[in-house]
């Protein structure tokens, strides 16, 4: 009975009848939003230090085809977890019940099935589907956790076209334990309680409309009422830790993986023969990295605590293959070997960064540090094809957690700069009487705009790559003659590329009587303009600078001459520089632009300033030449 009526006082909004028909939804909360969350309880009880429920309750009302996903319930388990009193309801426009999940109509699949070779990680989904809009689904389920590393992020409105009417947020751990919590957005202080050795922190949010979704903002800063909650100690199926400082928290990941660098003789043979004679630290690096991509290949692991802790160096030589935690791990052991100290670290890859002020096991990659006398090198060990000390957009520009003897370290890794990441291009065109062009193009990426073209030399070759190409140019009629791309040497540890193609374009210049119209830049034109906004309130981030260099030369038909020039044009702002001018050279038109784009992070009342600097650089691609037949 004790046990019950702590549950009630958990979920009390459950203990009522509802409403749940579209008509009693606020007007004010269906404009705009794609669904409305009636009714949200979730809860997350700590019942020791390894065990933890989080409950889920929810009512939301589908207003039409967009808000469609949240007719869908996904819910993750493992080993280390289990789902209990799945439930759910789907009820008309009037509120009407009109069916029930059944357990035949909750699917049990694999959360990782299209690239783990070893999973046991799940999810049991459930899917209302239904074709009359509007309709209410409602979902109640349990999970128990006997990992209590990770404590949930509140995030109720993480959607900008959802809006909700009533969302409610409940922790409930024991006082010796306590909670570690920051609140955000606005969304009112905690409502906290204690009695018997046990606290309750209690969080409610009310009637919040739908909102417009601000481009260029900080995923925190615009993610609505939030609440992020973290342990202090924790229980990883018998591995105890803190999480109370990156250093604890780094510590425990350091220990879990102890002496698993460790090799064998035979192992330890092979990684001499690679060194051979080379003293130089930063060499016996990059031969051993070679080494590691050549004998080794990427696998998901994600069996138990296999997410977080790496299989044995010695695994990884027997078998060939490694996740992204055993890879690092064995490129430590082989530089241990070769006399070079080396760090696993963890990150948030392709992911927004962690919180470095609310430590918290929001990692999802590993990678290695290794520290020289004169730099710091970073080592992406799942690639097979990446350069050594080379993190791109993948890793680079966030916060990595170095898991060392003495505890953890918040680092950062290699930010790029604009002049780092650049498309460098060189064009020459052949324009007939008809407009046609004849073109040849000699491109060099570097840095993060090399990364989609390096990634695609990697998985894609000949006629496959050739394809891929055609689907990223931005030319209305053309044909691809000839493509080739190699991969140039690394600069200063940073990457690039270089592409060669050849191109037939018809209508490159327009035909208007007497007249040929010709667009200047037909081959890199800005054409994205942000969206305006009623009234912005985050700050406005461009989180990688940039630098676009274009050098075009037009070849003439001798049967016209030049009538008009675009003017040149010159662009300084707090956001970046541009610059485009077009001289006749003899018998040709060359054309020459550079766009250098800042990382930036400018208040929200710049944002109109922002967009102006867009249109504006559009606006001049758009410029065209004009010639007069003889």
């Amino acid at each position: 009975m004790k046990r019950i009526l702590f549950l009630l006082m958990l979920f009390p909004l459950s203990l009522f009848a509802q409403d749940y028909s579209v008509q009693s939804i606020p007007a004010d909360l269906r404009n705009e939003a794609k669904a409305v969350i009636r009714l949200q309880e979730e809860s997350f009880e700590v019942l020791t230090v390894g065990e933890a429920v989080k409950r889920i309750h929810t009512v939301v009302t589908i207003l039409n085809e967009k808000g469609d996903k949240y007719a869908t319930e996904q819910v993750h388990y493992s080993k280390l977890s289990r789902v209990r009193n799945f439930e759910g309801k789907l009820y008309d426009a009037q509120g009407k019940e009109i069916k029930r999940l059944k357990k035949s109509d909750i699917l049990d699949v694999s959360s990782h099935s299209n690239y783990s070779l070893f999973d046991d990680h799940k999810v049991k989904l459930a899917d209302f589907k239904y074709a009359n809009y509007p309709f209410t689904v409602e979902f109640d389920y349990e999970v128990v956790s006997y990992n209590t590393l990770f404590y949930p992020y509140w995030i109720p409105q993480g959607d900008e076209e959802l809006a909700i009417e009533n969302s409610v947020f409940t922790i409930v751990v024991p006082s010796s334990l306590g909670l570690r919590f920051r609140e955000m957005n606005g969304v009112g202080a905690v409502q906290k309680s204690e009695k018997d050795g046990i606290q309750i922190h209690r969080w409610e949010v009310k009637n919040l409309k739908a909102r417009e979704e601000e481009p260029y903002a900080d995923f925190y800063a615009s993610c609505g009422p939030a609440v992020l909650t973290a342990p202090n100690q924790f229980d990883m199926k018998g591995n105890k830790g803190s999480a109370a400082s990156w250093k604890e928290l780094g510590q425990f990941f350091y220990d879990l993986n102890v002496n698993r660098d460790e090799l064998t003789d035979a192992a330890k043979a092979v990684v001499l023969k690679v060194v051979g004679t080379e003293t130089d630290p930063l060499r016996k690096v990059e031969k051993l990295y070679h080494h590691l991509q050549q004998s080794t290949r990427y696998v998901s692991i994600q069996l138990g605590i296999g997410g977080w802790q790496s299989i044995p160096a010695t695994t990884v030589v027997e078998k060939g293959y490694g996740d992204c935690k055993a890879l690092s791990n064995y490129m430590k052991a082989m530089l241990k070997v070769a006399g070079v100290t080396s760090y696993t670290a963890s990150v948030s890859a392709d992911s927004h960064d962690i919180m470095p002020d609310f430590p918290s096991a929001r990692f999802n990659h590993e990678i290695l540090c290794v520290p020289l006398q004169k730099d710091t090198l970073w080592l992406e060990c799942t690639s097979q094809h990446a350069d050594a000390g080379y993190m791109g957009d993948f890793t680079g520009n966030r916060h990595a957690l170095l898991e060392t003897p003495t505890g953890g370290v918040l680092v950062r890794t290699p930010t790029y700069q604009k002049a780092e990441n650049g498309q460098y291009r060189t064009i020459e065109v052949f324009l007939d009487k008809e407009g046609n062009a004849t073109t040849k193009m000699l491109t060099n990426y570097s840095g993060v705009q090399h990364d989609g073209y390096r990634s695609a030399t990697e998985s894609m070759a000949g006629e496959t790559l050739k394809r891929w190409k055609i689907q990223q140019m931005r030319l209305a009629s053309f044909d691809l003659n000839d493509y080739a791309v190699e991969v140039a040497k690394p600069v200063k540890k940073i990457s690039s590329i270089t592409e060669k193609l050849s191109l037939t374009v018809r209508k490159s210049a327009t035909i208007s009587g007497t007249r040929m119209f010709l667009t200047v830049n037909q081959y890199t034109p800005w054409t994205h303009i942000p969206k305006a906004l009623s009234n912005r309130q985050y700050e406005v981030i461009w989180p990688v600078g940039f630098t676009d260099a274009d050098t075009v030369t037009y070849h003439i038909p001798e049967s016209y001459t030049l009538e008009a020039l675009p003017e040149p044009v010159k662009l300084e702002t707090e956001f970046g520089t541009y610059t485009a001018q077009v001289m006749k050279k003899g018998e040709t038109l060359v054309y020459t632009r550079r766009l250098e784009m800042n990382h930036f992070r400018r208040p929200a009342a710049s944002y109109p300033k922002f967009i102006d600097f867009c249109k504006k650089i559009a606006r001049a691609d758009r410029s065209q030449a004009v010639f007069v037949k003889q």
